[in-house]
This record gives structure tokens, C-alpha cells and sequence, in this order.
């Protein structure tokens, strides 16, 4: 998923907005972008620094202003800041003289937050706020030209200048004629004598004397006795048996089974199943498993899968393994056979059963001679009523729903909310309004280049994700002419949005971006950890919407966030690239709001005519 144009692969440019006032000149601009890692993934909820500096003349130019920002992103990398109201680091913003151009805005991020600061941009700022010139200008009408003043007095002479450098030194002259050398002088008296000097090394060693003469051999000793005739190896123990030098000694080898093939591993022959020796690896880490899907006592588990990171892999087989749980009992873990990467990679355990209470299931992994103990959380059951496709605990049971039939004779729970009635599950239809078919996009390429509808489940998986979850769908196919939504109903706009989270929240903004309410997400989306992931902080759905996670499906075709987050479409574009949506989380209680690429896929609700 990307926001706006990218300026470098770490920074998405989202908006820069100049603030204008007519009472008084701003000291401000806006500035707002979404921060990206190397690899293009959104930097989610993580403190940044940024670094701006306003140069004059050129991309190069004289520094008039540099100030440091620092921020925290919110969930989608989305930072808000004003330019000119950061920490001063040098100049003063409010003393710019904007006439005297152009200027250009440097930015540098600190992502690390270690004061080491990359350069992201240098733009030329092409316009500038008229009421900024003006506040330094005064005006733009220039005065008649004044009568010229007298001659002024004659300045007093100036100070005397520096005395100049020395001059370098002249040649030397030649060298005078040698005097007449003087008498010999007295001999000296003789000095006291010196220590004795150390003693010299020893000396060779002399030559050594003549070898003496060979004694008389002595007799004989007895023969003994002739041992058994050996063949070399020692007799096999069964048919087909192999001998072999292992580099010691002589081994035997078993036979294999029929097909096998003999294969050496690790120094060892060995035999196997296609040549592929029996794998290992060197560390399995549990502590940091991906957990997906909640666990509940006393219901089912569904959608549970644990995946547990390993490294060292040797590219060898593993079986199959199906374990129990231990604390709170009642659970399998299945891991399928397989063949280990060679290197890091990590294995999939699906859990199955149902949980007897609330508590810590454990299970005991051991596998490629590594070892740990992989924990799953068993939360308490949750209170509400079924969903129309029999989802258990979607809906709030102290609230009236109606029903709903669309063109595909599926049928969803409605809520009156305010003045509007709304779906109150997410729309899974496979057709538009007239019966002509929507494209299910099955491949990440095909996705990522439609400009036409289309949808898809989560993960391509119908089974596992069309109830509760509904489909997911491109903005392409909620803007079609033909409707995804059945007849008397159709897709929401962003007044209608507004409407909606404005009756929840008086208070909510609907020109924001982000945060557009702090507490209507929670009175929005459904209770309990069964499809929401621990936290799911404020949830009460005391409005009836039951906003569940569905997830979504990125412009790029890889899908992401469900449990973690719920998006639904606007039927409004902001531009040919971006449309609007609004989207719930399992941290908080915020109804976000915001303008997302048109091929990102997301869930649906639609309201009544």
C-alpha cells in the first residue's frame, strides 16, 4: 500500500499545505508525509526526527533556516508538523525576506533517532504565501522616487593598511678565504683504565671418536604359533547388508526400503527418500512465534495457525507432527512434513480443538534436534449475537437489527444509526447490481495493474474468510456504474461517512486525516478477542455497526493486517490515484480516515437509499 508520489523509497510525500490568514501573516507551513523503511514498508508507529532547512539562491545556497522536528508516525507512517515551528537550529523564520528568492526546502530524515540525518529532498519552494511577503515587504505598489539629498561631509581618512609581507632573503655571498691553522695543542693526560670486558661464548664442540666395534648377534627367539585366516571384515548380519570404511574403521549399513536412495549426509551414508537427507536445523525460536486467529474457552478454534521462526536449516526433510496441549488442555498442533530451507525460514502449526478454560495452552516442539515451547493465549468468551452467515458474537444483542438481500441472495444484518440505516456486515457479492460477473483476481500481478473491478477473499481462501469477513474489493469496482451494492442501497460517500461518525462523535473532524474521531472507532467495531486481536482497546459497538477486521488486500497483491485492522471504501476519489476510506484497529478507539491507492483491496458496507 503507498500514499501519494515517493520522493525517495523511505518518504511518501502525502501533502504540503501553506497556511493564509487575512487577520495576521503566518509563521507556519504544513507539512505532512508518510515515512517508509528501504524496502518500501510503512514505518508504523515509530518516533522519527526530521531535519528541514529553508536555502536561499539555490539547491545549494545559503542556509536562511534550519529547524528539527520530532515526531511519532500513527499506523499507516502518516507525520503532521509545521515548518517554522520546530526547534530553532539557526536564523529566525519570522525574518525571511521571501522577495529576496528563490528558496528552496531541504529535508532530512533521522529515522534511527541517533542524530545521523539522510537527505531526502531539495524542492524549490515555486510559490510563496502573499501574506508572508507582504508582512516582509510592507508593500507591493512602489513609492515615487524621492528629490536627491546634499552631498554628505567628507568622511574622516581612513586607518593606515596592514604592512605589506617581507621580502624574501638574498643570495648568499661567497664564502671568505681559510686562516692559517694554529699551533698543536698539549697532549692530554692518560685516563683511568676500563671495566674487563664479558666473557667470550664457549667454543665447538670437538670432533667425536670412532664408532666401537658391532657386538655378536644374539640367538633367535621361538616361533609362535600361526594365527586363523581373516578375510578382511567380519560377516554381515542380514541380507543385502553394506560394508563401508568410515574413515576409521569398517561400518555396516542396514539395507533401506524399497525406492530409497543411498545418499551421504553430513559424512555418513545414509539412506533416504529422493536423495534428500534428513533435515536439521540450529535454533528454533518460539518466544517470537506469529500468532494468527484468537483462541477462546470453550469454543472452537478457527483459523489458528502459529509460525515459528528457525535458522541454520540444512534444506533436509522433516515429518509430520501432531502434538497436545498442556496447561490449558483440549488443543492439537499439526505441523505437516516437509523439507527444512536451507538457512533461516520458519514452520507453520495449525491449532485445532477446543480450549477447556481460560489460560496458557502450551505445546513442546521438538524438531531438526532443536527444542522450545510454543504458548497461546486462551481468552474469555464474548457476549453477542450471531451473524447472519452464522458467525457467532459479531452483533450487539441489546440492539434491534433488520436484514438485507443482495443481487447474489446473500443476506446481512442492518442497523439504524442517526438518521441512516447501514449494513451491518461486510459485503461478500460476486456480482454487480445487473448480474454481470466481478472479476476475482487471483494473482498479486493481475491486482496490481487493473484499473477495472475486481475482488477477492483474504488470502484467496473463500472457506476461511467470507463469513464474517465478506470480500475484499478495488475502489474500481465500488465507483462501477453497475453497483456492487443491491437495489436500494449504494455505496457510501464521504458525507455520508461524515454523517455516520459525526452522530457517534459531535466532536469528530471530518476534514482530518488520520485521526478523524478518538472514541467512534470503539463504539463501531465489534467486542472480544474471537476476530479482533488482544488488545481491541474501547470496544462496545454501541452503535451496531460491528466493524470487524477483514483486512486488506495491498496494492501490490499481498495481503495484510487481519485481526489488526478493518477498512472500508468512500465512493469518493480524492484524485485518478487515490480514493478515501475510513478504517478501525484493535489498539484504540479511533475511526481513522484517509486517501489510499484505488488498487488496495477493502471491505464494503452499503447504505440505504
Amino acid at each position: 500500500m503507498k500514499i501519494k508520489k515517493s520522493f525517495f523509497a523511505i518518504i511518501t510525500l502525502a501533502h504540503l499545505l501553506i497556511n493564509t490568514s487575512f487577520a495576521q501573516a503566518p509563521q507556519s507551513f504544513n507539512y505532512q508525509a508518510v515515512a517508509r523503511d528501504a524496502s518500501g514498508a510503512v514505518l508504523s508507529n515509530q518516533a522519527v526526527n526530521f531535519r528541514i532547512s529553508l536555502l536561499q539562491g539555490s539547491a545549494t545556497g545559503t542556509g536562511a533556516y534550519t529547524e528539527t522536528h520530532a515526531v511519532t508516525t500513527n499506523i499507516l507512517g502518516l507525520v503532521n508538523f509545521a515548518i517554522g515551528g520546530g526547534i530553532v537550529v539557526s536564523g529566525n523564520f519570522a525574518n525571511i525576506n521571501w522577495a529576496q528568492g528563490p528558496y528552496f526546502a531541504q529535508v532530512e530524515l533521522d529515522a534511527a533517532n541517533n542524530g545521523t540525518y539522510v537527505l531526502m529532498s531539495t524542492t524549490q519552494l515555486l510559490s510563496v504565501p502573499y501574506a508572508q511577503y507582504a508582512e516582509i515587504s510592507g508593500s507591493s505598489i512602489p513609492g515615487p522616487q524621492g528629490p536627491q539629498g546634499p552631498i554628505g561631509l567628507t568622511g574622516a581618512a581612513g586607518a593606515n593598511g596592514i604592512n605589506g609581507a617581507v621580502g624574501a632573503t638574498g643570495p648568499q655571498g661567497p664564502a671568505g678565504l681559510t686562516g692559517p691553522q694554529g699551533p698543536a695543542g698539549n697532549n692530554g693526560a692518560q685516563g683511568p683504565q676500563g671495566p674487563i670486558g664479558l666473557t667470550g661464548a664457549a667454543g665447538a664442540n670437538g670432533i667425536n671418536g670412532a664408532v666401537g666395534a658391532t657386538g655378536p648377534q644374539g640367538p633367535a627367539g621361538l616361533t609362535g604359533p600361526q594365527g586363523p585366516a581373516g578375510n578382511g571384515y567380519s560377516n554381515g548380519t542380514s541380507n543385502n547388508q553394506i560394508m563401508y570404511w568410515n574413515g576409521t574403521a569398517w561400518s555396516t549399513l542396514n539395507p533401506g526400503s524399497n525406492g530409497q536412495t543411498l545418499t551421504l549426509c553430513d559424512g555418513i551414508l545414509s539412506w533416504t527418500t529422493g536423495g534428500i537427507c534428513p533435515g536439521s536445523i540450529t535454533g528454533l525460536n518460539c518466544a517470537v512465534a506469529t500468532n494468527i486467529g484468537n483462541l477462546t474457552a470453550n469454543l472452537a478454534a478457527s483459523s489458528a495457525i502459529s509460525s515459528i521462526p528457525y535458522t541454520g536449516g540444512n534444506g533436509g526433510t522433516y515429518g509430520g507432527q501432531t502434538l497436545s496441549s498442556s496447561g490449558v488442555t483440549g488443543l492439537t498442533a499439526t505441523l505437516t512434513a516437509g523439507i527444512f530451507a536451507n538457512g533461516t525460514g520458519s514452520l507453520n502449526y495449525t491449532i485445532s480443538g477446543t480450549p477447556s478454560a481460560v489460560g496458557t495452552a502450551s505445546f513442546a516442539l521438538s524438531i531438526g534436534g532443536q527444542t522450545c515451547t510454543l504458548n497461546r493465549i486462551i481468552n474469555t468468551g464474548v457476549t453477542g449475537s450471531t451473524a447472519s452467515c452464522g458467525a457467532v458474537n459479531v452483533h450487539n444483542p441489546n440492539l434491534t437489527y433488520g436484514t438485507l438481500t443482495d443481487q447474489d441472495g446473500n443476506i446481512y444484518r442492518t442497523i439504524v444509526i442517526g438518521t441512516q440505516e447501514w449494513m451491518a456486515e461486510n459485503l461478500k457479492t460476486s456480482h454487480y447490481r445487473n448480474g454481470d460477473t466481478i472479476l476475482t483476481a487471483t494473482e498479486n500481478t493481475t491486482w496490481a495493474s487493473l484499473s477495472t473491478g475486481a475482488s477477492c477473499w483474504y488470502n484467496i481462501q473463500s472457506a476461511s474468510y467470507n463469513c464474517p469477513y465478506g470480500k475484499l474489493y478495488n475502489w474500481y469496482a465500488v465507483a462501477d456504474n453497475r453497483h456492487v451494492c443491491p437495489s436500494g442501497w449504494h455505496e457510501p460517500s464521504e458525507a455520508e461517512w461524515n454523517t455516520l461518525i459525526g452522530y457517534i462523535d459531535p466532536s469528530a473532524d471530518s476534514s482530518a486525516i488520520g485521526d478523524q474521531s478518538t472514541t467512534a472507532g470503539g463504539k463501531m467495531k465489534g467486542t472480544g478477542l474471537q476476530y479482533w486481536q488482544y488488545p481491541n482497546n474501547a470496544a462496545d459497538n454501541n452503535s451496531g455497526f460491528s466493524g470487524l477486521p477483514g483486512g486488506l488486500r495491498g496494492d501490490t497483491g499481498s495481503f495484510l493486517n487481519l485481526g489488526n485492522y478493518g477498512y472500508w471504501w468512500s465512493s469518493n476519489q480524492e484524485n485518478t490515484t487515490y480514493a478515501w476510506c475510513r478504517w478501525l484497529n484493535n489498539n484504540n478507539g479511533v475511526a481513522g480516515r484517509g486517501s489510499l491507492d484505488k488498487n488496495n483491496g477493502f471491505s464494503v458496507r452499503c447504505i440505504r437509499n
